[in-house]
């Protein structure tokens, strides 16, 4: 067992952060899975896995907050509002969120410290305030939050309550009377609210599996009926009857339903279950209408009219109005489990997520694409690539090949081609990858398939298919998980190595073939190329990439802060090369050995450190990075460069010394260019490369600092010349 030391200050810690948004970042995630709603002024406030929401009742708009907005988490549980109208709101990664009335964010990092060192955030998974105490259900216990206590801190943590077993996860809370109330997974118990010392268990009653109707303990939910406390479990509702004897009897029959919140309005019990909403009057048990509801409901509350919400389990926020429920969904990826991204020829970005379908998102608006409202016949949407006559290529993970182009869908399987999947059922093709080569053919894996058939290679606008196979020769396995055309070759990545095919421009011909096999033993999870032609590939055991024309592989060591497997690599127009591992972000400058930059959660505000795919706009210089809590944005500024290198630039312009600006950067200027410095008087102030020199330092070849005034640059590259101008203001 391990044993964690438990001091008042020590087990919990506190720090007060104020949110600012970030202006580089931006963060799209799916917040239609709502765990929690409270309703304030003209508000209905949701707590969800992608971000708050709120919903006002008069002007009928629906605005969402990210980290980007200030918030310190993303993936939040419960919500709640203190007697001032103060918001406040509990995730999952041990941040809790106070909104202010002035709409200020303030962040209260909530950790558990372990020897000493700050190295666990803890889970808050429920909320109940009272007065100016706010309670805090939480994976270590029930914390005492003293609201304005020096701008709020905990007071007291308690880890074990009566006999229940100690270090439970405290679920569920409610301030019942003079109590306070607190359910697991294993029973309930309860202390006096002012109870001086929270931290002895023998302050505490508990109720345990065997106090419970055929031991069903596990607490969702707490509330008082009148004077009578009732909870809800996952297959049951009870009473805490006193007289004759205390004891908890059921209440209602819900044995077979998962009872997920219980409020009490206005003479009436309202309990919410996987199966709808049930109302008792005092007498008599009735049920609301599902009718408008797509998915089940969770949390449900009154606004100030009486009118009912509920919030549902990936649809968004429901009112029930006019004996009808009203979805209103919140804009977003289908789900914020991003798996592979492409960008088509008008710069929207596609997104795969396995099991919720495709996302597009372009010029702030957001498309869907799932079984039930496209031609798509399942939502295991898995690998993606865009064409050069702008179709959509997505491989299922189980469902075959699909093709999106002027709005239809057409699909290939193994009915309709000569691709199949593995032995036990022909039928589960899972297209891992799909690669569009330069004269446009289609490349598509099948994992693990029957027969030792790997890979097809289809031309669609004859209809053309040629499959590949294990052989000799050939590829020796068929686990292909990522796949890149250069040229007249194939890149494979497999499971067990790389390899490389040279089609001679004849896919469709197996006889002017040639095969490069383990290329480098490792599992190769992403491949990219830079405009050098260098190979980079992404792999568990690190970050990997093979010379031009030597195709010797060398291995670049990762910083600490993101090291992990690799799982995502991507070149920006001028070659740095982009690296998304599973503990974060970083940027490798072309020297391929200095780190230029690495971001995480904890320096950023990436949403979250699993890094499944990178994309690059070269136009925009926008870098989308595809995670497991949402898409993360970031502006990185570099921007690749025309033919001609007409659009050269220079920033900050000015450079404003005085406000901190130490050095000039330059847009859309090749890695490799030669960029000189001059006076306005025509003397050269420095020459440098920007592959040595990634910004100009403000300072002469002498190394000595230059004068303020109006500065040209010209860049000189493969005999192109661009040239620019900007000012330092001293």
């Amino acid at each position: 067992m391990v044993i964690r030391k438990f001091f008042l200050i020590q087990l919990i810690i506190v720090v007060l952060f104020s949110g600012g948004r970030s202006q580089d970042w931006f963060s799209y995630t799916n917040s239609n899975n709502i765990r929690q709603i409270v309703f304030d002024s003209d508000l209905v406030w949701g707590a969800t896995s992608g971000g708050i929401i709120n919903y006002s009742i008069i002007n009928e708009e629906i605005n969402k907050l990210t980290n980007t907005d200030g918030l310190g988490g993303i993936d939040y549980n419960c919500a709640g509002v203190d007697t001032a109208g103060e918001l406040w709101f509990g995730a999952m990664d041990g941040w809790l969120s106070r909104i202010s009335l002035n709409g200020d964010i303030i962040n209260y990092p909530v950790v558990e410290s372990e020897g000493g060192y700050f190295d666990r955030r803890i889970t808050i998974y429920d909320l109940s305030i009272d007065g100016d105490i706010l309670w805090m259900a939480n994976d270590m216990g029930v914390s005492k939050f003293l609201i304005y206590s020096n701008d709020g801190e905990i007071k007291d943590t308690a880890k074990r309550l009566g006999n229940l077993e100690d270090e439970e996860d405290i679920k569920s809370i409610a301030v019942i009377g003079d109590h306070i109330w607190a359910g697991c997974d294993r029973g309930i118990a309860f202390t006096e609210k002012t109870n001086p010392n929270i931290q002895d268990p023998n302050t505490w009653r508990s109720f345990d599996e065997s106090d419970f109707p055929m031991g069903r303990a596990d607490i969702k939910t707490i509330a008082a009926y009148y004077d009578t406390v009732v909870v809800g479990v996952d297959s049951g509702l009870f009473k805490l009857q006193t007289v004759p004897d205390t004891s908890w009897v059921e209440m209602g029959d819900f044995s077979n339903l998962r009872v997920r919140k219980i409020l009490f309005y206005e003479d009436d019990l309202y309990v919410s279950t996987n199966a709808g909403i049930r109302i008792f009057d005092g007498t008599t048990w009735s049920s609301i209408t599902n009718d408008g509801l797509i998915s089940g409901i969770g949390d449900i509350t009154f606004d100030d009219t009486g009118d009912l919400w509920a919030a549902t389990l990936g649809s968004g926020l429901a009112g029930f109005k006019d004996s009808l429920w009203v979805l209103y969904s919140i804009p977003g990826p289908a789900s914020n489990f991003i798996t592979r991204m492409a960008i088509d020829s008008t710069g929207a970005l596609w997104m795969t997520h396995d099991s919720k379908g495709l996302s597009k998102f372009g010029d702030d608006d957001w498309t869907i694409y799932n079984s039930s409202n496209s031609n798509l016949n399942d939502n295991s949407a898995h690998s993606i690539a865009v064409a050069g006559d702008g179709a959509i290529w997505v491989g299922s993970w189980g469902g075959g090949l699909y093709r999106y182009a002027e709005g239809l869908w057409d699909h290939w399987t193994s009915d309709n081609s000569p691709m199949f999947g593995v032995p036990s059922a022909l039928y589960y093709w899972a297209a891992a990858a799909v690669e569009i080569d330069q004269a446009g053919n289609v490349w598509v894996s099948s994992l693990d398939a029957d027969s030792g058939l790997v890979m097809g290679a289809f031309n669609p606008v004859d209809s053309i298919w040629h499959v590949y196979y294990e052989g000799p020769i050939t590829i020796q396995e068929n686990t292909v998980g990522a796949l890149l055309s250069q040229g007249n070759s194939l890149w494979i990545g497999t499971t067990q190595g790389l390899h490389k095919l040279n089609h001679a421009g004849t896919p469709f011909n197996e006889g002017d073939d040639s095969w490069l096999n383990y290329v480098i033993r490792e599992f190769v999870a992403d491949i990219a190329l830079d405009p050098f032609g260098n190979l980079w590939l992404g792999a568990p055991t690190g970050l990997y990439y093979v010379e031009n024309a030597t195709n010797i592989v060398r291995q670049v060591e990762l910083p600490l802060e993101i090291s992990g497997s690799v799982q995502s690599v991507a070149s920006d127009g001028v070659g740095d090369i982009w690296v998304g591992t599973v503990t974060g972000a970083g940027v490798l400058r072309p020297d391929k050995i200095t780190w230029k930059a690495t971001y995480t959660t904890d320096n950023s505000p990436l949403l979250n450190n699993e890094i499944s795919d990178i994309e690059i706009n070269l136009e925009t210089g926008l870098i989308y990075l595809g995670t497991s809590g949402g898409l993360s944005i970031f502006d990185s500024g570099v921007e690749q460069p025309s033919e001609d290198l007409s659009d050269v630039e220079a920033f900050p312009n000015p450079v404003l010394v005085q406000q901190g600006h130490r050095a000039v950067s330059f847009k859309r200027v090749p890695t490799n260019a030669v960029i000189s410095i001059y006076t306005v008087s025509g003397d050269r102030v420095i020459s440098f490369r920007l592959s040595q020199m990634p910004e100009w330092d403000l300072e002469n070849s002498n190394d000595e600092p230059v004068a303020g005034g109006v500065y040209f640059f010209v860049v000189d590259y493969q005999g192109k010349t661009g040239t620019g101008k900007f000012a330092i203001i001293k």
